[in-house]
Parts: C-alpha cells; sequence; structure tokens
C-alpha cells in the first residue's frame, strides 16, 4: 500500500461527501479520468468506479 501512495497519495483512503460532490462537478466540466486521478490522488481505476457509484459514469 506504501507503494500505491508514494504514485497516488489518497489510495485505499475513504471518499468523503465532499470529494463526491467535487468528483461529479470536475466530471460535469469535462475533466478526464487522467487529470481527477491526479486531482485527487487515486488512480483513473479508483476514479472509475466512484464515478460508477455515484452515477456519473
Amino acid at each position: 500500500m506504501e507503494d500505491k501512495r508514494k504514485a497516488h497519495p489518497n489510495a485505499y483512503m475513504p471518499w468523503t461527501e465532499q470529494d463526491e460532490q467535487d468528483l461529479a462537478a470536475r466530471c460535469a466540466q469535462g475533466a478526464s479520468l487522467a487529470q481527477l486521478a491526479r486531482e485527487f490522488g487515486r488512480n483513473e481505476g479508483a476514479i472509475a468506479s466512484r464515478l460508477m457509484k455515484i452515477g456519473r459514469l
């Protein structure tokens, strides 16, 4: 897990409501998965999974 956190600081951290709202807003603005991954400190798979969970993908 430490290795993943070097590249993605928020890997395996719980998502907050605010994180989800911010993610949904950035997605609506047209941000790519790569951009969102960098902004949220998570990998693209985690971003895609969360977008599906909140109904944005």
